[in-house]
């Protein structure tokens, strides 16, 4: 499974707006500074109506094979797949998004291969682990993973 692939089709960032358990897909691209400059263009447009709604920041990334298998050799597992996606938390003021630094919900989620053999990985998701991670679904202790499996059957 090339997994190169799977994410540069969904897009390695994406940038969604959340309101209580309400997702919204601000934008999506394989390029940041893409995806930060679409997003700022939507909430201009908007005004203040978006001032102080949070934004979560998702980021793909392919884990490498040499890395899994170390993993798999260890006896703490500290990877659960071949994607991983790191959640980012910020917070739209003044029209800006900005970077909420001492969120200390959990900021990564990993896709495993028993989940792409099955399913898709899609932007509905994609807004599914958004609000996981913004209502304090995902384990955050030491030496948890959190894998996409234990919440989507």
């Amino acid at each position: 499974m090339n997994y190169d692939t799977i994410i540069k089709n969904l897009g390695k960032y994406h940038l969604l707006l959340i309101n209580k358990n309400k997702v919204g897909v601000l934008s999506s691209s394989n390029n940041l500074s893409e995806v930060k400059k679409m997003a700022n263009e939507k909430i201009l447009k908007k005004g203040d109506k978006l001032n102080d709604f949070l934004v979560i920041l998702l980021k793909l990334k392919k884990i490498s094979k040499k890395l899994l298998k170390l993993n798999e050799e260890s006896k703490i597992k500290t990877i659960g797949g071949p994607i991983e996606i790191e959640i980012l938390f910020n917070q739209i003021k003044k029209q800006k998004i900005k970077p909420l630094k001492d969120y200390v919900k959990n900021n990564k989620i990993y896709i495993t291969n028993k989940f792409l053999k099955n399913n898709k990985l899609t932007k509905k998701e994609l807004k599914f682990i958004s609000i996981l991670a913004n209502t304090g679904k995902l384990n955050n202790k030491m030496y948890s993973l959190n894998v996409i499996d234990k919440f989507i059957k």
